[in-house]
């Protein structure tokens, strides 16, 4: 097999930084950085937990989604009450609005993977599927599918982060 990694590898991170952009765009004009999209999707999925729950499900310490929640909670997106079972901790659960955004931020990234697979058939789609889960599955191949998505989801909430706190920063 003739050695296409470099082109391989370079079309890849053009596809992720123009989605990046993109996804960053389109969520910053609906108010929601991409690192609190991370949060109000784990929110929006459990219908109700605990701040530790969520650093849990993204695989961060839970001290580094303290601000993200404060300020989601600032833009009344989501609120948080002391738990009726547990008293030392509180339940985040999504507001009105939060829940008005988080459909707004879904249909969103819905028309942002539209767009990305545009001209494509629903077999190419499901094959571009397949070839994915088999170069994560080839890059890590200890553990389930379902525990390596949920890494890497763990990964880019964290690198968003990042970012956002180095932007918050300037």
């Amino acid at each position: 097999m003739e050695n296409y990694s470099f082109d391989i590898n370079m079309k890849l991170k053009r596809v992720n930084r123009l989605h990046k952009i993109k996804a960053d765009k389109e969520l910053n004009a609906l108010g929601i950085h991409v690192g609190q999209s991370f949060i109000l999707e784990v929110i929006y999925m459990k219908k109700s937990c605990t701040q530790k729950e969520i650093a849990d499900y993204l695989k961060i310490s839970t001290s580094s989604i303290t601000n993200p929640i404060k300020r989601l909670e600032e833009k009344k997106l989501i609120k948080k009450e002391q738990s009726k079972t547990d008293l030392r901790y509180n339940v985040i659960t999504l507001t009105k609005e939060g829940t008005l955004a988080i459909k707004q931020m879904l249909s969103t990234i819905n028309e942002i993977e539209q767009t990305l697979i545009k001209g494509f058939s629903t077999d190419e789609v499901n094959q571009l599927n397949d070839f994915f889960n088999r170069m994560i599955y080839n890059l890590q191949p200890e553990g389930s599918l379902e525990e390596l998505q949920k890494e890497e989801y763990g990964n880019m909430y964290a690198e968003s982060i990042e970012v956002n706190h180095k932007n918050d920063n300037r």
